[in-house]
């Protein structure tokens, strides 16, 4: 397979200092991108999962922004069931209806018709993603599978570690229990994952793609050893995203010296690595 992401030079400050990007193609945003183009491109169920701050949602971002056809929603502990999937997905798409059953039909018919009327979409097929997907319920993910079971149109599932590990029943709190992922009405999404992101922590490359997208060389050992011991705390790579960050906007924060990344620290009022309250 080709290199999907692509290196690029940052656009420069008007006092001769860099600026990060939104977007820095780390390697782990490349494995990101690996798993949505498979899904995206076989129309299949993703899973894409790992802690915070690793660069997943920025990545499934940049994916939709590059890529016609991929709607991404973004659930949480007020929208996980069935009802409120299907009121997300109404809303991006205009679509009007009253109830489940329509929905499920309106949707399918939308999907389809805009493949055979040739409608824009990478691959000429459609790609939902929807992240913090710990918070979904299994009604929510059946009804997904079921969708793209008919339709063909790919469905992503981002989030922590208990994406798609241990997710909630029913469609109110008072209904609410535990059970494992592939059992009962799951045991098909099993069978339809084509493609898995398990993101344990950065990468070496992830920082030094940071130190890259700053014009920082790769020889200069003391900025990456320092950013490291930052990205292997919780918050991970976005602890290095605000450091970089903070240190360009301090005077004196350009060329980087291990000191100004420290005073960028400092003002950011971060808990040191290895001093943990």
């Amino acid at each position: 397979m080709t290199r999907i992401l692509k290196l690029y030079n940052p656009d420069a400050a008007t006092d001769g200092r860099p600026s990060l990007p939104e977007f820095v193609p780390t390697p782990t945003a490349e494995r990101v991108f690996k798993t949505l183009w498979a899904v995206h491109q076989l129309g299949d169920l993703g899973v894409v999962r790992g802690s915070a701050g690793l660069g997943k949602t920025t990545a499934i971002r940049e994916y939709e922004r590059r890529h016609p056809g991929v709607f991404v929603f973004t659930m949480s502990e007020l929208i996980r069931n069935k009802q409120d999937v299907a009121q997300l997905i109404s809303d991006r798409l205009y679509i009007s209806t009253y109830s489940l059953f329509e929905f499920a039909g309106r949707l399918k018919e939308r999907l389809r018709s805009s493949m055979l009327e040739g409608e824009e979409q990478s691959f000429g097929r459609w790609l939902f993603v929807f992240d913090e997907a710990q918070h979904m319920t299994l009604d929510a993910v059946s009804m997904l599978r079921s969708i793209s079971d008919a339709t063909g149109a790919g469905m992503v599932f981002a989030g922590n570690h208990g994406v798609l590990r241990s997710n909630r029943v029913g469609s109110n709190r008072s209904s609410l229990r535990q059970a494992p992922l592939w059992t009962g009405e799951l045991a098909q999404v099993k069978s339809r994952v084509s493609g898995w992101c398990e993101i344990e922590g950065c990468e070496p490359g992830d920082v030094l793609a940071f130190l890259e997208a700053c014009g920082i060389s790769a020889e200069r050992e003391d900025l990456m050893a320092f950013l490291w011991e930052w990205a292997q705390k919780p918050g991970g790579l976005r602890n290095v995203q605000k450091i970089l960050t903070e240190a360009l906007r301090m005077e004196q924060g350009w060329p980087f010296t291990t000191e100004s990344l420290d005073a960028a620290v400092d003002s950011l009022a971060l808990t040191a690595p290895g001093r943990l309250a």
